[in-house]
C-alpha cells in the first residue's frame, strides 16, 4: 500500500481500482531526527539533525542505485539507536563525534566498492575534523589471520577487512545480511569469524569483547515455510513449531555467556 518504497510491491491495476487514492505529505525527516535525539538527551541536537538530514540526502542523490542502499526514516531511527549504543559505552565522548561514527558504523559495511570514497568524503565535508575513534582490533585481526591460514585459504588483506566489517556490524545491528556475488566468500568469512571469536574465548583474551559463538544454522531453501516457521494442523488442532522456531527458543533460553548467531545459510 506504499508504492516505490523499499519492500513494498504494486497494486495490481484491478484492485487498485477499489480504492480511493490518498494524498501524503513526505516526512520531514530533520524535524523528526531532531525530537528522537532532543528525547533521548543530545544537546545539540537541532546541529546534528541537519548534518543528517543533509548528508542522507546527498548520498540519495550522489550515490550509485543499490537495491540494499536505504536513506528513509527507517535508516535515520537505525543510526540513533546505533548513537545510543556508543554513548552507553564512552558517556565521554563528544556528541559530533558519537553521530559520526554511528552514520559511519551503519553505513560503511554495506556500500560497494565504488561509492566508499565518495561516502567517506560526504561524511568529511559534514563533519570537519572530527576523525573516527580508532578501534584496537588487532587482536582479532591477527587471530582472523591465523584462522584463514589454518583453513589453507590466503590472508589477503581485502578479505580479512571483509570479516573485520561483519564483526563492526555484528555489533552495532541485531541483524544482518552478507550481500555479493556467488563464490565470494561470504560463508567463509562469517566461518572465519566464528572461528576467530572461539578461540580467542577459549584463550582468554579480551573476554568482554570477544566471545565464543553457538552457531544455528539453517538452508531455507531446502525445506517448505511451514516446515521452517511451524504450520497448524486443522485436522488435528495441533501446533508444530518449525525448524527457525525451535532454534531460535533455544538460542533465547541458552544460559551460556556465548554469541547465539541464528543463520540462514545454504550451498
Amino acid at each position: 500500500m506504499n508504492p516505490g518504497y523499499a519492500g513494498r510491491t504494486e497494486l495490481p491495476e484491478n484492485l487498485k481500482a477499489l480504492f480511493r487514492p490518498v494524498a501524503m505529505m513526505v516526512p520531514d525527516t530533520r524535524l523528526i531526527a531532531e525530537v528522537m535525539m532532543l528525547s533521548q538527551g543530545f544537546k545539540e541536537a537541532l546541529s546534528l539533525s541537519l548534518k543528517m538530514d543533509t548528508i542522507y540526502e546527498l548520498m540519495k542523490m550522489q550515490l550509485s542505485k543499490q537495491s540494499h542502499y536505504d536513506y528513509g526514516l527507517r535508516a535515520i531511527n537505525a543510526v540513533i539507536n546505533c548513537a545510543l549504543m556508543i554513548r552507553a559505552r564512552d558517556p565521554s565522548m563528544p556528541e559530533k563525534l558519537i553521530v559520526y561514527t554511528a552514520i559511519r558504523n551503519m553505513n560503511l559495511s554495506k556500500m560497494v566498492a565504488q561509492d566508499k570514497q565518495l561516502f567517506e568524503n560526504l561524511l568529511n565535508d559534514a563533519f570537519p575534523a572530527v576523525e573516527p575513534p580508532k578501534e584496537d582490533l588487532g587482536t582479532l585481526t591477527s587471530e582472523i589471520k591465523n584462522q584463514l591460514l589454518v583453513a589453507n585459504l590466503d590472508p589477503h588483506p581485502l578479505m580479512i577487512q571483509k570479516i573485520v566489517e561483519v564483526y563492526m556490524a555484528l555489533n552495532t545491528r541485531h541483524g544482518n545480511m552478507l550481500v555479493g556475488s556467488t563464490m565470494s566468500a561470504k560463508t567463509m568469512a562469517w566461518k572465519i569469524l566464528k572461528a576467530a571469536q572461539d578461540a580467542l574465548w577459549e584463550k582468554n583474551i579480551e573476554p568482554e569483547k570477544y566471545q565464543g559463538v553457538e552457531v544455528y544454522l539453517l538452508n531455507p531453501k531446502s525445506i517448505k515455510n511451514s516446515e521452517m516457521y511451524g504450520n497448524y494442523n486443522y485436522q488435528k488442532r495441533e501446533w508444530t513449531d518449525g525448524i527457525l522456531s525451535v532454534n531460535m527458543r533455544e538460542a533465547c533460553t541458552s544460559s551460556t555467556k556465548l554469541q547465539k548467531w541464528i543463520m540462514l545459510d545454504g550451498p
